[in-house]
């Protein structure tokens, strides 16, 4: 029988930071609770750079933002992660209908496959 107890794990855990990491935040950095739990995990924060970095957190509020998914590719690891983020409630990036989502167009990007998708209410 699986355990039933609730995780003990961070959202900065179920997100796969570790310390020591380099991640680049980008359109987040006003979000305090987010940085504070990034840096008590021990990631080195930053929100600028071309320095590939192990994990890149990017905001795209609207459809034409993701125009910016395919510059980010170079600035990444090898063995990288990106997470998309988007408003709550945004329609203009919706999980149906028409619009393409992050993860969809991120995996139209030369060299880049979706591992995990994985949505992260807050």
């Amino acid at each position: 029988m699986p355990d039933s107890a609730p995780s003990t794990r961070t959202r900065i855990e179920k997100l796969g930071v570790k310390a020591g990491h380099d991640v680049l935040v980008l359109g987040i950095e006003n979000d305090p609770a987010f940085m504070k739990e990034l840096r008590q995990k021990g990631a080195v924060v930053r929100t600028s750079g071309t320095a590939p970095a192990d994990v890149i957190f990017a905001t795209f509020r609207h459809r034409d933002d993701l125009r910016r998914l395919e510059a980010l590719v170079p600035r990444l690891q090898p063995d990288g992660m990106l997470w998309t983020l988007r408003p709550k409630g945004s329609k203009d990036l919706s999980e149906s209908g028409e619009t393409a989502t992050p993860a969809l167009t991120l995996a139209s990007a030369p060299g880049m496959e979706i591992i995990d998708a994985r949505y992260e209410r807050h």
